[in-house]
């Protein structure tokens, strides 16, 4: 039921209930902030055009289809031969001629009130690699990794999409499966939702742990996760909902509109 309903969120009454169901789960509320600091909203970007920023979720989604078909191929995702992510692409997917619908963006009107006031929610996803649970806060939750800095065949850095977007999202739902070809040792779905909470003098975008973070004491406290078996059908990948997203235009839907997504 949890999976299918992080799958499955549109608005933040929701993302509220999927919380408190994680909450009611785990038997204790265990918060971690987003890359490991309170008060973190001033961490993440909000310069420029966050309609633009969208696209660094797709950038991290193409770079997880890419990870997944190099570690079909090489032993060792440090033996992948590629000098950019335009040469790599073309490598691993040239006989695949599905290759545009493995990631799939979708955006819904939560609500008559979200809609005037320009919120949309945004889904983006991919059959990629999928990250462990043990694996968020220093991927997709660290705000700015260096997991991928050095690696010249992918465009970004995990942890970017969320720096520049997460802030602009009422929440923020997580749903990933580690693939096989990625050789996790358990096939975990894992389910992950941000929000945001006073914390001291600021704000804080926090998800729920299955245990108590720590930085020194328990720094890997993970996220509430389930066999894969328990919901099948969540193909290995990620998805990742921006519930309530601030928008200028590109939720539009006229073809030639340049402000359109």
């Amino acid at each position: 039921d949890i999976i299918r309903a992080a799958i499955e969120v549109r608005t933040d009454a929701q993302a509220q209930e999927l919380q408190a169901a994680l909450d009611a789960s785990i038997g204790a509320r265990y918060a971690r902030p987003l890359g490991d600091v309170w008060n973190n909203f001033g961490l993440m970007s909000h310069g420029g055009d966050f309609d633009h920023k969208t696209i660094e979720n797709v950038t991290n989604a193409q770079d997880a289809i890419l990870e997944r078909e190099a570690r079909k191929q090489f032993a060792s995702l440090d033996d992948v031969p590629y000098r950019s992510p335009h040469e790599a692409a073309a490598a691993l997917l040239r006989d695949q001629h599905d290759r545009e619908q493995r990631i799939q963006v979708d955006f819904h009107e939560p609500s008559e009130a979200d809609l005037a006031d320009k919120r949309v929610t945004m889904k983006v996803r991919d059959d990629g690699c999928g990250i462990t649970p043990g694996d968020i806060a220093s991927t997709i939750f660290q705000l700015g990794s260096s997991h991928k800095s050095e690696i010249l065949w992918q465009q970004g850095a995990f942890g970017v999409g969320a720096k520049s977007t997460f802030r602009n999202a009422h929440a923020v739902v997580v749903v990933s499966r580690r693939a096989p070809e990625m050789q996790p040792t358990e096939d975990r779905i894992t389910v992950a939702v941000v929000q945001w909470e006073q914390h001291g003098k600021g704000t804080s975008a926090y998800y729920l742990t299955t245990d108590d973070w720590d930085d020194n004491a328990n720094p890997d406290a993970e996220p509430w996760s389930a066999p894969a078996s328990a919901y099948p059908d969540f193909g290995p990948g990620t998805q990742i909902t921006l519930v309530s997203y601030g928008v200028r235009g590109l939720h539009r839907r006229y073809s030639g509109d340049e402000r359109a997504f």
